[in-house]
Parts: C-alpha cells; structure tokens; sequence
C-alpha cells in the first residue's frame, strides 16, 4: 500500500498508468527476470482527489489473507487494507481491478462504514477473525462468511484508543487461547491483552498493578506489540523496551526414578541441563529406606554431582551432613530417613550428571528425585534425564512435574538403542513408553517414535537417533505425571528416560 502521490488517470493499454506512476495504490510487485516491476495493482476511483486531502492508504498497511472459499466454491486469495479514508478495502490478489473512473467496481471488497476513525495500522488475523484498531475507536473484530466480510464488528473492546490508534498482535497455541495484544500511546504507556475471541474481555493492563509495578515507559507511535519466546515485546519513547510475561511460567520442576541400583554401570544415572543466563538452584535426593517399593531397597544410598566434564562437584552421603542441609529443610524436600542424601547447589547455566550408588557397594530399589527449586528467572532447566535397567517385570518409572500457570509443550524420549554408541553395549533394544496423569489414567503410549508425531517431533530439533528408540510431545497443564519406559516383547536393558521443556 502505497502513500498519496502521483497517479496518472491516463491509462496505457494494459490498464497501467501511463507515466508509471502508482500513488496511493495496492501494489503487487514481480521479480521475474531478476527486475522489480509491478504486476497488478487497485486503486480507486477519487484516488487523486484523495491525494490532495492527504487522505492516503500508505497511513497504514496490508495484510495477506489466508486463503477462502467463497459460495461458488472458487478458492480466494485476497489482502486486506484500509487508510486515513477508513475505508476497508480487500482486493482478489490474482486480479487486483486497476483503476476505474466511474467507481469501485473492480475491488472484490469495499465497506466504508465498518471503521469509526481514521486507520494508520496494519490489521491483524486470527482464526477467521480480522482485528482493526483506528484512530479514537475502539478495537474492532470482524467474521469472514464465504470469503466475504461481514460488515458489522462481532465484538468491541470497551476503552478507545488515542492517535494514531493500535496496532494489534496475537499470541496464541494454534487456534486456542487466543490473546490480542495492543498497545495504547499515551504519556505512561499502556499494554492491553484481550481475549481474542471478545474484546470486551480484557485480560489484563499495564496500569493495573498497584504502585506502578508495570509501566515502562513513555507512549510512542505506531508501535507493534511482539510476542516471541512466551514474552511480549513493547518499545516506548527513549529507546527502552518494555517486557511483559508470566512471573510464574511453565516449566519442568521435577523428575524422579524408582530404579533398581546395581554394581558399576548398573548404578543409577541421571542428569540435567540448565540453559540461559543467571542462576539454578536445584536440590537433588537420593532415597532407599524411605520408599514404599517392592523388593529389597536400597539401605545406604549416595549422592554425586559431576559436571559435564566428569568432575565430581558436590558427594553426599546421609543429607543432614552436606553444608547446604539447612536449604533442603527450607524447601520441605529433607528425606525422612537419616541415612538418605540430598544435595542443595545454585548451578550456572551448563550440563550437569547425577549418579546414585550404595554405600560400600550395597545393592537395592532407589530412587533419584531432581528439583528445580528457583523462582523463575532467565535461566531454565531445559531437560532432565534419568538412566536405569529394565527388565521383566522392572519398568524405568519416572516422575514428571510441571509448574507454572499456563501448559509447558514437553518432549519424552525413551533412549535404549542410542545408547549403544555412548558406550553402554547392554542398551535396551527397543524400548516403549507410556505417560499417565496423576490419577493413573494413561495419556499417550508409543513404540518407536516415527509410528505417531514423527513431523512434530522432527521439528523440535530432538528427534532420537534410532527409529526403535519412543517419543511423546505433549502440552502438558501444571501437575504430576508418571512415564514409563519397558522393553517391548519382554526384551531387557539400559534405557534412558529424558523430559525437555520446550
């Protein structure tokens, strides 16, 4: 969309200014040959008397709309615009109309009372709904029927928006939980976040907060709200950027394995991952006496923390005597029994190991408990894994917690063939994994991960090495979760079962 400029109503005969000049236009653009050269384009009837008012479409910008059908079943591909006129006008993308003297009869759209102000912003689209903010209105949501819109707006927001109005944004997980962000210029600039399908719902605003937790600054123009990595984006006057987002998000807190603990590598393995800035404080246990388990339990079990190079960090054996005993009473994580361990440690963001063994080489059923007990800040722990035997009727169990206030999009992994070439020749063949809630019912099963999200999982960037190895990607809401690794057909061996917040 082009600002008010020259346009010459003098036409060549293919319908193109004869000048080439395309002021106050829709304008679509070709690079065939290697040249930038305009393909089609629309504009209206009175565009130079539109012109001489500065009353131009370049105020505001385009939007591609997804493809629609409409009543004659012909697939559309349309964009939508409107400027300081506050027309809305949508134009057939494979057809745009040119220019016509004697009206608007070419454009595939016009609806010139729908906006209640002048429109110096791009609109935005959402799950068949169009959103405009004009100058002094409010916003305004608009359906689509049969690849035409519908004239009257759905829903409103209730507070108008000063010059030059707002520009909306979305966030969203796919077509659910959809929030329409918009930010208002104002001399303490505001955020408001609206449910996107009713605008008179709003959910939030940065002036809400008492002593003026949430301003960030001077209101600037034409500013777009952006929403990446779970966070909202707002820029102000003075080159200050404001960051909005959740002080309790999701995240992974936790991971446990019951597991039999054996001699050498058959001992009991974990680890995490911290990524990000700043500070982890995590509390690692190692349980035995405690456990309400089957078969003979460990007596005596200790606690190694290494870093990713095979250096032992921290060791504890029997938790009330490590430095840091007084944190885990703090966080009402202290084992039950004496002669368990646990470990307290704020780590920086790097790889971590974790390995439960018996003291002097005793044997039984542990388990391996890994928390991450920080305030949310920036960093995270991106994965936890825990590695164990399985076999007959022992399962690798673990525990998955999710905290938070919204869901954490998780990937499980059950690993067994991979390991193979980290050096651990009794590997499990072919592992399966099952996830159940907190009530046992079962969520999701999988034997070998490309048998069910085999392109979502591939799109992580953690997709196993083996096709025997099984994978989950769940959205998982905050609460307890058990997974479940075995050897399919009965088969036995070291697998590995690994949690990653996405």
């Amino acid at each position: 969309m082009l600002g008010n400029g020259t346009f010459e109503t003098t036409l060549d005969a293919n319908g193109f200014p004869n000048q080439g000049d395309f002021g106050n236009c829709f304008v679509k653009l070709s690079t065939a040959n290697n040249s930038l050269q305009v393909a089609d384009y629309w504009t209206m009837f009175n565009t130079v008397e539109e012109s001489n008012v500065d009353y131009d479409l370049g105020s505001a910008g385009p939007l591609l709309l997804p493809d629609m059908t409409d009543s004659n079943g012909i697939r559309r591909h349309l964009a939508v615009g409107s400027g300081k006129d506050a027309h809305i006008y949508i134009v057939d993308r494979d057809n745009m109309g040119k220019y016509n003297p004697n009206g608007n009869i070419t454009l595939y759209q016009e609806l010139s009372e729908s906006l209640g102000g002048f429109n110096f912003s791009t609109p935005a689209f959402f799950n068949g709904m169009l959103y405009f903010g004009p100058v002094r209105d409010v916003l305004r949501a608009f359906s689509f029927t049969n690849a035409r819109m519908n004239g009257n707006a759905v829903s409103r927001s209730a507070n108008t928006f000063p010059f030059p109005g707002t520009t909306p944004s979305i966030s969203a997980n796919g077509t659910a939980y959809g929030i329409l962000w918009a930010a208002e210029n104002a001399d303490n600039a505001v955020l408001h976040a609206y449910n996107a399908r009713d605008l008179s719902q709003e959910l939030y605003n940065s002036s809400q907060a008492p002593n003026s937790r949430d301003q960030f600054g001077s209101g600037t123009k034409f500013i777009t709200p952006t929403i990446a990595n779970g966070k909202v984006y707002v820029a102000t006057t003075g080159g200050t950027i404001g960051v909005f987002g959740l002080f309790n998000p999701p995240r992974l807190q936790k991971l446990s394995e019951l597991d039999y603990v054996g001699l050498g590598d058959n001992v009991l393995i974990g680890g995490f991952n911290v990524q990000g800035s700043g500070l982890k404080q995590v509390v690692l246990r190692a349980l035995g006496p405690s456990l309400q388990a089957n078969g003979a339990k460990l007596q005596n079990p200790v606690l190694e923390l290494y870093d990713k190079n095979g250096y032992l960090i921290a060791r504890n054996d029997d938790w009330a005597t490590d430095v840091n005993a007084g944190q885990v009473q703090a966080y009402g994580l202290a084992p039950s029994d004496t002669r368990e361990s646990a470990l307290a440690r704020i780590l920086p963001a790097d790889s971590y190991g974790v390995v439960v063994r018996g003291l002097n080489n005793t044997t039984g059923i542990g388990q391996l408990d890994i928390y991450d007990r920080s305030q949310p800040s920036t960093a995270t722990v991106a994965n936890m894994w825990a590695r164990g035997l399985v076999g007959g009727s022992n399962a690798v169990v673990g525990a998955v917690t999710v905290a938070g206030r919204a869901s954490q999009p998780v990937l499980l992994r059950a690993i067994g063939p991979d390991l193979i070439s980290q050096g651990v020749p009794f590997a499990l063949r072919n592992p399966t994994l099952e996830l159940y809630d907190s009530h046992g019912t079962l969520i999701a099963a999988n034997d070998n991960w490309k048998s069910n999200q085999q392109a979502q999982i591939q799109a992580t960037g953690l997709a196993p090495g083996d096709d025997r190895d099984a994978g989950i990607l769940l959205n998982l809401q905050p609460g307890n979760y058990f997974a479940v690794v075995r050897g399919a057909g009965g088969t036995i061996g070291i697998a590995r079962l690994e949690a990653y917040a996405l």
